[in-house]
């Protein structure tokens, strides 16, 4: 995530992505573990309507390391997501998210 890309705004926030979800809870945290970001809100269409932007309190954060987490995730047809592959083939629900001032 880089907060002052203007080549590749889509670089500039943390955006969580899904689809036809009805519940929904991801969290960022320092590793520390101390919660920096959170969100719960879905657009219309199911999907994640919030994004992380850098910032504690609206004071940006210093680059480095932090941790996403999905605490929750349900689609509308009931099942629960159980994670995405990693590069090791293994399912998780969390993973490092690099902050790059």
């Amino acid at each position: 995530m880089e907060p002052n890309n203007q080549e590749y705004p889509e670089k500039q926030v943390f955006f969580p992505k899904g689809y036809n979800l009805s519940e929904y809870h991801i969290a960022v945290f320092a590793r520390t573990g101390q919660l920096i970001w959170e969100s719960t809100e879905l657009d219309a269409d199911g999907q994640p309507a919030k994004s992380w932007d850098g910032t504690l309190n609206g004071n940006p954060l210093p680059g480095g390391v932090f941790v996403w987490k999905v605490l929750q995730a349900k689609f509308i047809d009931g099942r629960e997501w159980d994670g995405m592959l990693d590069e090791n083939k293994v399912k998780r629900k969390s993973n490092f998210l690099y902050l790059i001032r």
